[in-house]
């Protein structure tokens, strides 16, 4: 029988998987040749009551195979060129934004108190609580949490932008300069990451070499975290002080 021949007629042998070698030499050959014909894989799993195992790399394709087909899957992709403004949803937020080429328009006490002071002021109107900030000479962070009714973010800073170069340029007299470049922010979702950010911005100045302990720096929540007081009057300390700035 050819090679052609035993592809086109084969049938499941009544022989065991691995053949009798003391099994006359004609029956080795057809079971060399039915299983190169059929596939090495193909031939076990005939023989076979459980399906072939599939790789874990299988396994992940065929998962996010059914995901995409079940609308598992967020359909849209980001644009990776820019930071991407999602603001339309209500939640909690951290917050960056840098002046141009990171040049310190803000430098000095007089003008981290113009700066910080805007910022608590506006987030605060615009209906947004700002739960950990830090202003520095040419940047500053925040996490804030959105209430329903709130501005826009973009339009809140938009304002404080606005305000904020006006006020330094009218220090250094260079009106019309710009001042600000952008703002990057991401949506905090899960508890870990929303407390590593807290930690981040608190952390920020003693990052940056301006403070051994990140209390001791003035324009930080840190501060105001940092304020002895009686156990369950933790929280309401922190809102005098920030409400005691906004004036």
């Amino acid at each position: 029988m050819g090679h052609r021949n035993a592809a086109r007629d084969f049938r499941p042998p009544s022989t065991p998987l691995r053949p009798n070698l003391q099994a006359p030499r004609r029956q080795l050959v057809l079971f060399r040749r039915r299983r190169q014909a059929f596939g090495v894989r193909r031939f076990i799993a005939a023989f076979s009551k459980r399906p072939p195992s599939r790789s874990p790399n299988a396994q992940r394709l065929a998962a996010n195979k059914a995901a995409h087909q079940g609308g598992g899957i967020l359909s849209h992709k980001d644009w990776p060129h820019a930071p991407i403004h999602r603001l339309d949803e209500h939640g909690t937020y951290f917050n960056t934004a840098g002046t141009l080429h990171k040049e310190h328009w803000f430098r000095g006490p007089e003008r981290l108190d113009l700066l910080e002071t805007a910022l608590l002021r506006i987030m605060k109107e615009a209906g947004w609580r700002l739960e950990a900030w830090a202003v520095f000479s040419n940047h500053y962070h925040f996490v804030a949490h959105s209430e329903p009714g709130s501005q826009n973010l973009r339009a809140v800073l938009k304002r404080l932008h606005g305000e904020t170069s006006r006020d330094v340029n009218l220090l250094d007299g260079t009106l019309g300069r710009t001042v600000w470049h952008n703002f990057w922010e991401v949506r905090l979702t899960f508890e870990r990451s929303y407390l590593a950010r807290l930690n981040y911005v608190h952390q920020n100045a003693v990052k940056h070499g301006l403070v051994p302990i990140a209390n001791q720096y003035r324009w930080c929540s840190a501060t105001a975290r940092a304020d002895s007081a009686p156990a369950g009057s933790h929280d309401l300390r922190f809102q005098d002080r920030q409400a005691e700035r906004c004036r």
